[in-house]
């Protein structure tokens, strides 16, 4: 049953195809990219950083008018690491170098974890609000 209310599911999609209390036709559904049927999720975790299957197009709505978002301050102790960081990602093609003026810009958000490394998370809530499902 498809509803137009909001609410929070009381069980997620695998749990209610495994009690058969729906069922997913696969031929009515369009991904761009998806991990294969076949992939269980410990196989997704083992592989490299980057290194997913398939290649991801993001739509959107071009009556939203685009916000380059400011940069968020970043701890002066932490710049060394992060400057680190954002050079390991690049050279793993799990983020690409920019040069050029963009019409979306989002922040980061940097926090450092337990362990020392930096974790660092986009925040796009602007740009959310105009990409099209």
């Amino acid at each position: 049953m498809v509803i137009k209310e909001k609410l929070t599911p009381l069980i997620g999609l695998s749990a209610a195809e495994q009690m058969k209390l729906l069922t997913v036709n696969e031929s009515n559904l369009h991904r761009v990219a998806a991990v294969g049927v076949s992939e269980d999720l410990n196989d997704v975790y083992d592989r490299r950083l980057g290194t997913l299957c398939g290649e991801v197009h993001l739509h959107v709505d071009s009556s939203v008018v685009p916000v380059v978002m400011p940069a968020r301050r970043i701890p002066i102790l932490i710049l060394p690491k992060l400057r680190e960081e954002l050079d390991r990602l690049t050279q793993l093609v799990v983020i690409a170098t920019v040069d050029q003026p963009t019409p979306w810009v989002s922040q980061i958000v940097v926090t450092e974890k337990k362990s020392g490394d930096l974790r660092i998370c986009l925040d796009p809530k602007k740009l959310n609000k105009a990409l099209l499902y």
